[in-house]
């Protein structure tokens, strides 16, 4: 999108699932817990920077593009909150 052409998405093709193998019933340690809240954090910034830029983009090609990768950020997240969560590091109310 830099260069100006708008790469072409296959929403039929979403990406390989990457998220790491959970085992439940293991609690995770401190240093677990920062480097996931760090990153759920980022990807929670990540996110909401692609929201903001869909609104202010006025090629609708370029906010389906942006939209398609703020997904994928979305489903980082996910990952890692479900992580979380299988070792008590993210409670939910």
């Amino acid at each position: 999108m830099l260069n100006g052409t708008i790469p072409q998405i296959n929403q039929g093709n979403q990406q390989q699932n990457n998220q790491p193998q959970i085992r439940q019933g293991k609690t995770g340690n401190d240093t677990d817990y920062k480097l996931c809240t760090d990153q759920l954090m980022t990807e929670k910034y990540v996110s909401s920077t692609y929201n903001t830029s869909i609104f202010e983009f006025t090629n609708s090609e370029a906010r389906q593009v942006l939209n398609h990768i703020q997904k994928e950020e979305q489903e980082h997240g996910e990952g890692i909150f479900n992580y979380m969560q299988s070792r008590g590091m993210y409670n939910t109310q």
